[in-house]
């Protein structure tokens, strides 16, 4: 599950979350691209076994086509046995707070990063990458909230529902650090419920993702949010569990439960 990368949200990395083997590699490239213009390291986290343990066909870019998307790399600090310098030296009180301030600003200009470099990308390679990924929401009030490989999942759930005639959508959240707030914001409309899919757990706080979308959020007009933690341990999350969660969430009032509801069982 991610509980293992989630519980370094705070360090100061950057952290994207894929869906698929093909956007693992996209992304690869993307985090270069973005790093390097905010100078913020950069981690590209894949679902064990369900991504790592599995075989996909994937377009690999020419050495040539990723040298034209990925410039060379001129660092303003080195390592330079003529210009010896120091790094990760400790620092005092009020050079630490200024360090913190210099990467809040940072992660403030990754969320545009993010989005320019993801719109070149397509532009070079035709997939396009953003801070979300939205699946048939246009006219969805109520939403899957997923992220990592069972934002694939989703996609077949929302389908299996669309074919009842109800009106689901997913909305998968492929970044996490900087967490998208602004784009969160932009996206939901007063009246949404959301479903939020969490494969992890923050002992005593509940889903790491329904966390921070409340906290987004507040203070919001009329959007309900619903945690559900699921998957643990690499239990499976499946398209008949997933349609399970959206039923239950769709025909909920449209107020925030308090805890997450735990679902054991693949269905």
């Amino acid at each position: 599950d991610q509980t293992d990368s989630l519980s370094q949200r705070d360090t100061g990395w950057m952290q994207t979350y894929c869906s698929t083997n093909q956007e693992v590699l996209d992304t690869v490239l993307l985090s270069f691209k973005i790093a390097e213009r905010v100078m913020l390291p950069s981690m590209v986290v894949l679902d064990g076994f369900n991504l790592s343990h599995s075989y996909e066909p994937v377009d690999i870019p020419s050495q040539a086509e990723v040298d034209a998307f990925l410039p060379p790399f001129r660092p303003e600090l080195r390592l330079d046995p003529d210009n010896p310098i120091s790094f990760g030296a400790l620092t005092g009180p009020k050079d630490y707070l200024r360090l913190r301030r210099r990467m809040a600003a940072d992660m403030a200009e990754a969320e545009d990063a993010i989005d320019e470099a993801g719109r070149e990308f397509g532009q070079m390679f035709g997939r396009s990458y953003g801070q979300l990924d939205a699946y048939r929401c246009e006219d969805a009030e109520t939403l899957l909230v997923t992220s990592g490989a069972v934002g694939s999942t989703a996609r077949a759930a929302v389908d299996a529902l669309r074919e009842k005639g109800l009106k689901a959508g997913n909305l998968r959240l492929r970044a996490f650090r900087p967490f998208p707030a602004k784009a969160l914001k932009a996206f939901v409309k007063p009246g949404m419920k959301l479903a939020v899919v969490d494969r992890n757990y923050s002992p005593g706080a509940g889903g790491i993702f329904a966390q921070e979308i409340k906290a987004a959020l507040y203070p919001r007009s009329g959007v309900s949010v619903h945690g559900y933690v699921t998957g643990l341990g690499g239990g499976d999350i499946t398209i008949e569990l997933l349609q399970e969660i959206w039923e239950r969430v769709d025909g909920a009032p449209k107020t925030d439960p308090v805890a997450a509801t735990w679902v054991e069982d693949a269905r």
